[in-house]
Formats: structure tokens, C-alpha cells, sequence
């Protein structure tokens, strides 16, 4: 029997690097890393992102090889100037990579054609769903 405990909220903190004038990049996050627990899905309640661009886009998305505008984009915000924060988001996600893992998935596209992005930090605050075997 498998069991569902719901809304331990989980904070995340990532850091990715620099994207050059005009280009796209982003990564994995591993949520609850190092952690023996298995997490595949959850409610996405807030993001907060910065980095140094002055136009700058943020999508967030549930699988590896999500596309903008579908169903796995769970988060998406354009024309960002250095900073945004967003709370009480409530977004269902269910990881679908297959098979499923502890991820989701950060796109950024840097608009700014004078400035790098710089240092890109995110943070995640989810109220994540795992499963315990009883």
C-alpha cells in the first residue's frame, strides 16, 4: 500500500550561470536534493527569480523536453526587469518525464540585447506530495 502525504511545503534554491545578449538557457532542479524521498508531484505556491537583465522571460515546466504553451509549462512570466517574486501561485504539477523524477525544469530567455544576465537565482516554494510505503 502506498501512501500520499500532502503539504509539507518545500523551499528550493538554485543558481545557474550567466546567459550571453539574446539567447536562451535554463536547467534542471532537483527538488529535495540528497534527499531519499521520492517527490513527483506537487503544488507550485511561489517563484522568485533575479539576475542582472533588464528583459528577461522565466518558464518553468514538468517534464524534460517541455515546450512553451503546453500543458507542461507550469509557470510562465515574460518581460522581467532584474527581479520578480510570485506567491500563491497554487499550480498543480505531476513530474512527466518518464520514468519520473524529482525535477522540474527552468528555460530563461535573456531579451536584453545590452546586458548578460548574470548569476541567475531561483527559488521554489512547493507544497510537495510524497510517497511512503507502508
Amino acid at each position: 500500500m502506498t501512501v500520499r502525504i500532502y503539504g509539507r511545503t518545500s523551499i528550493d534554491r538554485f543558481t545557474f550561470p550567466s546567459i550571453a545578449t539574446d539567447s536562451t538557457g535554463g536547467g534542471e532542479m532537483e527538488l529535495l536534493s540528497g534527499l531519499s524521498e521520492s517527490v513527483h508531484s506537487g503544488i507550485l505556491q511561489g517563484v522568485c527569480v533575479s539576475c542582472d537583465s533588464s528583459d528577461f522571460s522565466v518558464s518553468i515546466r514538468d517534464c524534460s523536453n517541455g515546450q512553451s504553451n503546453t500543458p507542461d509549462e507550469l509557470y510562465k512570466v515574460t518581460g522581467i526587469s532584474v527581479f520578480k517574486r510570485e506567491a500563491n501561485l497554487g499550480v498543480g504539477w505531476v513530474n512527466a518525464d518518464s520514468p519520473m523524477t524529482n525535477k522540474l525544469y527552468l528555460v530563461i530567455v535573456n531579451n536584453d540585447s545590452a546586458n548578460a544576465t548574470g548569476e541567475i537565482n531561483i527559488v521554489l516554494m512547493n507544497d510537495i506530495h510524497r510517497k511512503f510505503a507502508k
